[in-house]
């Protein structure tokens, strides 16, 4: 049986391979965005907390830090006509009158696919439980399963 490379995405964190690897997170509020290049059969995924960062915060604990900085390493690997999987985003943590984290997250994730003209295939945002996800780099493909309760593990 030909052993995958397996790689634990935490929060804050981006990851991407040339080579086939499956990739897992756990995702409550934060989001995760899977992308892929079908003709190269490239893929990465980020593992964001926040929707924006301060002005001079490049820590890939928000989103908009994390995403360019996908995008911007694949592009750089060759890939060109990339898709998007969005996953996570549940309320899990309401934040007074902004509404909840997990929102804004999605929203941020949505908003900047559009920008950079990538188009999100499958999307499974919001909710009150928690996801574990596994991508498998080389297919784009993408497992999920739900926390059972909404307590993450």
């Amino acid at each position: 049986m030909n052993q995958r490379r397996q790689v634990y995405v935490q929060p804050g964190e981006v990851h991407w391979s040339e080579e086939p690897c499956i990739f897992k997170t756990v995702l409550g509020s934060c989001v995760s965005v899977c992308l892929w290049d079908p003709a190269r059969q490239i893929g990465g995924l980020n593992h964001f907390m926040l929707p924006w960062a301060k002005p001079g915060d490049e820590s890939a604990r928000f989103g908009n830090v994390a995403i360019p900085r996908l995008i911007a390493v694949l592009q750089e690997l060759g890939c060109t006509d990339m898709v998007a999987k969005v996953f996570g985003g549940a309320a899990v943590l309401p934040i007074g009158g902004y509404g909840a984290v997990g929102e804004r997250n999605t929203h941020t994730a949505m908003m900047l696919m559009q920008e950079h003209c990538i188009p999100v295939i499958a999307q499974r945002t919001g909710g009150t439980l928690g996801v574990v996800i596994r991508y498998f780099s080389w297919t784009g493909e993408v497992e999920l399963r739900q926390i059972p309760g909404g307590t993450l593990p």
